[in-house]
């Protein structure tokens, strides 16, 4: 019986977890679920696009810096050096890894959007 009760918790997981994020949503927006419009649930498709966005190119920047600043570069006699020792910035596999992501997030989500739009 106990087993049920886990297994039955299993399955409403997901769907729990969606409710709670919508309701979150909502009160974070300050707004009902009647106010909430495929304007603003688009809206918030491109935020959080954007904000991938950012935060990918972040990831960038700050790797960028480990091969740009004076104190790190003087450890190494040469760049050749340098990108034997730690790689090259554009071979990063982490940097590789959040595009890739980026790129893939970006596509899905416009095809939402794209979805919607077409209703």
């Amino acid at each position: 019986q106990l087993h049920d009760v886990y297994e039955k918790t299993g399955d409403n997981y997901i769907g729990d977890k969606l409710s709670h994020a919508y309701t979150s949503l909502l009160e974070i927006l300050d707004i009902t679920s009647k106010q909430f419009t495929e304007e603003i649930f688009r809206a918030l498709l491109q935020k959080a696009i954007d904000t991938k966005e950012w935060m990918s190119k972040g990831i960038y920047q700050s790797r960028e810096k480990d091969y740009t600043n004076p104190f790190r570069k003087m450890m190494y006699d040469t760049k050749a050096e340098m990108d034997k020792v730690i790689g090259k910035l554009e071979d990063n596999t982490f940097i590789q890894q959040q595009l890739g992501e980026f790129d893939s997030f970006k596509k899905e989500v416009k095809q939402i959007i794209k979805s919607i739009n077409t209703g």
